[in-house]
């Protein structure tokens, strides 16, 4: 038998017991329902964007990830980068904007920063990297549109309750007719503390066979026209969405039972008229 020298054994051990599973960086994470998350960012992978906040790792579907924020605490973005953020932007420390869309995560202190532009795929390290947007800035960087003359935009805030199925909004729609929704916060599902849904849905992925489209992850901010309409999803709840039909808009919460919620989402809604939508000839 092959004899080993113990101290090599013991600096070996000590060398392994000393390592990190998971070198982090710090950052703030903006989601697109408008919360805020400080924590560190670890890697990306099939199951989204991994972090650790208080010491427990956990993942961000990436969907639901607006800007990953290494500099600062995501707030008071600038006008010139929130504005172009929608089709992906890099942000360097140096002040340099490339528009390029994240293309994964990896690596240890500093992380890799791999970002697809036009194709061509570029290395950053995080410690030169200011900011990266995925998506646009919730309640930022959108154009107000002007109204057809003779016609006053709708423009309210509309609380959601997680415990009522449908909210009506008092803005009345056309069929065809775009309006801007964003919406935040967030409903507990059931008595689990861990059963949270955002406007996007569920944040485990799990659907409810029963809601009003049970294709649509459980949780999410739906709507309908008038109270017997067809419900139908809002796809990304931080945008213009193209109504179905005639009417008044109700949101709601796409759940099966909605008695054991807790939780609201807050919803600007934009667009519409706050009164009847005259009817077409």
């Amino acid at each position: 038998m092959k004899r080993v020298p113990v101290l090599a054994c013991a600096a070996a051990l000590a060398a392994i017991v000393s390592a990190p599973a998971w070198a982090g960086v710090g950052a703030t994470v903006l989601l697109k329902s408008g919360s805020r998350m400080s924590c560190e960012v670890l890697d990306l992978d099939a199951s989204g964007l991994r972090v650790r906040v208080g010491g427990s790792e956990r993942a961000i579907p990436i969907g639901e990830v607006a800007v990953i924020d290494f500099q600062g605490d995501a707030t008071n973005l600038p006008r010139t980068e929130t504005s172009r953020a929608a089709g992906g932007l890099v942000v360097l420390r140096n002040g340099q904007i490339v528009e390029a869309r994240l293309h994964d995560l990896g690596g240890t202190s500093p992380l890799r920063v791999t970002v697809d532009a036009s194709g061509n795929l570029r290395d950053y390290n995080s410690d030169q990297v200011a900011r990266v947007y995925l998506a646009p800035v919730p309640g930022g960087g959108s154009e107000t549109v002007a109204p057809p003359a003779g016609e006053a935009p709708g423009q309210k805030r509309v609380r959601v309750e997680g415990t009522s199925l449908w909210t009506p909004t008092g803005i009345y729609v056309g069929r065809g007719e775009r309006v801007f929704i964003s919406a935040e916060g967030e409903i507990r599902l059931s008595a689990d503390p861990n059963d949270i849904a955002t406007p996007y849905g569920s944040t485990t992925q799990r659907y409810a066979a029963r809601a009003p489209l049970p294709r649509e992850l459980a949780g999410s901010l739906i709507g309908r026209i008038g109270d017997r309409g067809q419900p139908f999803g809002l796809g990304n709840p931080n945008g213009e969405v193209p109504m179905p039909g005639d009417g008044q808009l109700w949101l709601g919460v796409n759940d099966d039972a909605v008695g054991d919620n807790a939780g609201a989402f807050t919803v600007e809604v934009r667009g519409g008229r706050q009164g009847p939508t005259p009817r077409r000839r």
